[in-house]
């Protein structure tokens, strides 16, 4: 089981709200850029320029450390976001280091050397 937080505002929290499913990609450290891309606000175009496909009726990046497919079993508030548990259904990852984010720096797992 996985845990993500979700603001009430986007239309991501209406979509698996809707479906019941969720994906989540664990982004490589060489993909600075596509965490910036989906770090802006507003929906429109995150991807443009993105490498995915459709896996188990899920947008899955290309090229990410981690994939994790989810099925929604439960919605909970939490303020200005909404706590959604799902249930894992599949994962796969790769031999890489997976992209991480502290102090407003992204870096790697590894001693957490920034990049």
């Amino acid at each position: 089981m996985v845990l993500v937080a979700l603001d009430k505002g986007p239309e991501t929290l209406a979509h698996i709200t809707d479906t019941k499913m969720f994906g989540l990609n664990v982004l490589a450290v060489e993909q600075q850029d596509t965490a910036l891309a989906f770090a802006k606000k507003g929906g429109t175009g995150k991807f443009d320029g993105v490498a995915w496909s459709h896996d188990h009726d899920l947008p899955r990046l290309h090229g990410c450390a981690g994939w994790i497919a989810c099925w929604a079993e439960r919605f909970v508030d939490g303020g200005d976001h909404v706590i959604v548990l799902g249930a894992v259904t599949a994962a796969e990852h790769r031999d890489c280091d997976p992209l991480t984010y502290r102090h407003r720096t992204f870096g790697t797992h590894s001693s957490f050397t920034t990049v």
